[in-house]
């Protein structure tokens, strides 16, 4: 207050509205044939525009964090980097967070924080739904629909 009054103002972050936008992808997990309390797994993928016009790609690291046996569900926590090449007019990086349940079956949806982001998705926060497209089967691609919400300030 006293800062104010000498004339000193601190900027303030300016948010700019909500962003909407959805991608694919098809994603390759190094899933342990069987999941074990702490085991750590990685996975790939190439991601796509409603188009199907390949965008970027995203690579993550998980542990497990809890298995149960019936049906066969596992726990993770995982880091994602969703790499942009370009979503319109956007390239960089969003880095989410997330504590992901997966099973053999549907429906597959897995929550995810944006913790930051790197070029035009610097000073991004928010966070996207991930949604699996069918049932995971042995070594096949994993394929999602993301739901991207950001909002960013400057």
């Amino acid at each position: 207050m006293a800062m104010a009054a000498c004339g000193i103002s601190t900027p303030q972050a300016v948010a700019k509205a909500e962003e909407t936008f959805e991608i694919y992808s098809k994603t390759e997990l190094g899933v342990p044939a069987t999941p074990s309390l702490g085991a750590p797994f990685t996975g790939n993928a190439d991601l796509f525009d409603v188009t199907g016009r390949q965008i970027g790609a995203a690579t993550g690291e998980c542990v497990v964090t809890h298995v149960s046996d019936v049906p066969v569900t596992f726990t993770s926590h995982c880091d994602v980097i969703f790499r942009f090449d370009s979503v319109g007019r956007q390239r960089g990086e969003i880095h989410t967070s997330t504590v992901m349940t997966l099973t053999t079956g549907l429906p597959n949806v897995i929550n995810y924080a944006v913790t930051g982001g790197t070029g035009d998705f610097r000073n991004t926060t928010g966070d996207a739904i991930g949604t699996l497209q069918k049932p995971l089967v042995g070594l096949l691609p994993a394929e999602f629909k993301f739901t991207f919400r950001l909002n960013q300030t400057s």
